[in-house]
């Protein structure tokens, strides 16, 4: 058992000075493990991309890739950014059964219907937002992410301050449906607490309250 544990701990070592190597170099090292993935990013405090794609018949997709993801421009701007995990579900090759279902797992979790999609997530593995194909180009592409994560720093800010000053109706009802759209259960449970203790009564019809 303590030779496992010891074997995983340099398998992760190892990955993360790969992955610090190639964000320094601006090139992008695609995982296509979810696990890895995660104990990564908690590692490093580093948000994930997950790229749920069809490599082999997805056309979408495959523009995605050439005009965005595999661009020097794409690389320059987040390859230090993010932990980037590839799930794919090509059509004419057969991916390993284990590797299969988890994608299809991974893909139920997290409500993708179509293809390509990225779903970012913070180190926490709570969602961050979607993204799916978008021209303009890798630059462009890596500016729109990086937006993602400030929306998102600042939508924690805002959750965090709820119960610590004054905020209206109408700027709760903002949080609380952003919250919703991000299937962040314990933050509308801290917004919704927050609007009961300060009699808010706006709140009090609302269903989904339990995290």
């Amino acid at each position: 058992m303590k030779k496992a544990a010891l074997f995983l701990t340099l398998c992760i070592l190892t990955l993360t000075m790969q992955v610090m190597a190639d964000g320094r170099s601006g090139r992008i090292k695609w995982l296509t493990n979810f696990d890895e993935g995660t104990q990564l990013a908690s590692k490093t405090s580093k948000p994930l991309i997950l790229f749920f794609t069809g490599s082999d018949w997805c056309t979408w997709c495959i523009k995605l890739e050439d005009e965005v993801l595999s661009t020097p421009e794409f690389a320059d701007a987040v390859a230090d950014k993010f932990i980037f995990v590839k799930l794919d579900f090509p059509l004419n090759r057969q991916l390993p059964q284990d590797v299969s279902s988890k994608n299809k797992r991974l893909q139920k979790l997290f409500g993708v219907n179509g293809f390509p999609t990225l779903v970012l997530l913070d180190p926490q593995q709570n969602q961050i937002g979607t993204a799916g194909y978008r021209p303009g180009g890798g630059k462009q592409y890596a500016s729109f992410l990086l937006k993602l994560l400030d929306d998102n720093s600042a939508f924690k800010q805002k959750v965090d301050n709820v119960d610590k000053q004054k905020v209206s109706s109408a700027e709760l009802k903002l949080i609380y449906d952003r919250a919703v759209s991000l299937n962040r259960e314990c933050d509308i449970d801290k917004v919704v607490n927050s609007s009961l203790k300060a009699d808010q009564k706006v709140f009090f019809w609302l269903k989904n309250t339990v995290c």
